[in-house]
């Protein structure tokens, strides 16, 4: 064991001496003598081709022993080697990837409006030219004597006059209604309807779609009446607001 420990010594120590002497030389070669350039009147060009061949000389030199040092501190090194230059494995600084950027969320466009698609906003107009003969709201009924709530708004339409849509939708209903007679009723979209009582004949057809000013109807004393007339109302989901107030919150004069 001991012999065995002193030849491993010995091995290390020359070892250790060539690298030194090689360290030594490769000192010396490392430093080479580069050649002034002399401006002069006679041509130059054999010295410094000269000097330049006496550089690279020694730079394939220096080359060689820097190889040589490699594989010295190579076999000396113990087992896991030093990690030189271009080394690879876990002494080496592994190269920093990046993987693609994730794009951030997308906010979602806003939804436009279907061609054709019919909204509360669109235009308004009156549906006949009469003057209103009565107002919503409570009133006692001129046919059945009870006092109850007049839903709609009646203007005075002569008979067979025309009755237009007072705005863009498309034709819920038309037929008869009980006691308002032959009725159209039209959705204008966002839960708003209109419908037009008391008519004489109807012009139009469920599903169809009608532009403000349409004829829909014509006028007459359908159903519980007592002359002929419009009765119009104007219904948020199916719930009767005042016509007027309305038709002036769109710019319509009544």
């Amino acid at each position: 064991m001991e012999t065995s420990a002193v030849g491993a010594s010995t091995g290390m120590s020359n070892v250790m001496a060539r690298i030194s002497g090689i360290q030594s030389q490769l000192a010396m070669l490392s430093r080479p003598t580069v050649a002034a350039t002399v401006v002069s009147a006679s041509p130059a060009a054999p010295s410094a081709a000269a000097g330049t061949a006496s550089f690279a000389g020694r730079s394939s030199s220096g080359a060689q022993f820097a190889a040589a040092l490699q594989s010295a501190v190579s076999a000396a090194a113990p087992t896991g080697g030093v990690a030189g230059p271009g080394a690879t494995g876990s002494a080496a600084t592994a190269p920093v990837t990046t993987g693609p950027v994730a794009p951030g969320p997308v906010a979602p466009a806003p939804a436009a409006t279907a061609p054709g698609a019919t909204t509360a906003a669109d235009a308004w107009t009156r549906p006949v030219d009469g003057r209103v003969t009565s107002k919503f709201g409570m009133r006692t009924h001129p046919v059945t004597g009870v006092y109850k709530l007049h839903t709609g708004t009646d203007f005075s339409a002569p008979m067979g006059s025309s009755i237009g849509a007072a705005s863009s939708g498309v034709v819920k209903s038309a037929g008869w209604q009980g006691g308002y007679g032959n009725t159209v009723v039209i959705d204008h979209g966002d839960g708003i309807t209109t419908m037009y009582a008391h008519a004489s004949e109807l012009l139009v057809k469920p599903g169809q779609r009608v532009e403000p000013g349409d004829t829909v109807a014509k006028a007459g004393s359908t159903g519980l009446s007592t002359g002929p007339h419009l009765h119009f109302e104007v219904r948020e989901d199916n719930k009767p607001v005042d016509p007027q107030p309305w038709l002036r919150k769109h710019g319509v004069t009544v």
